[in-house]
């Protein structure tokens, strides 16, 4: 598990990274309690999509996911 916590511009987004190795092993997951949103495959939230965005620019896309700021 690798947890990325936003500052600045991206401040109250948090992103929890799983790797499986084999990838049928995501099968057997569940996600903890802890994880508010799947965002499993988004575009959005891959590689350097993030670059140069405030949170404010991803809000109304995370609250389709129900994501709440965390604060």
């Amino acid at each position: 598990m690798e947890v990325d916590v936003f500052q600045a511009e991206l401040k109250g987004l948090v992103l929890i990274d799983f790797e499986f190795n084999p990838k049928t092993d995501i099968k057997k997951f569940s996600p903890p309690e802890f994880c508010l949103a799947n965002v499993t495959q988004e575009r959005t939230i891959l590689g350097g999509q993030l670059a140069g965005k405030s949170y404010e620019d991803l809000e109304t896309w995370l609250e389709k996911y129900n994501y709440k700021k965390i604060v």
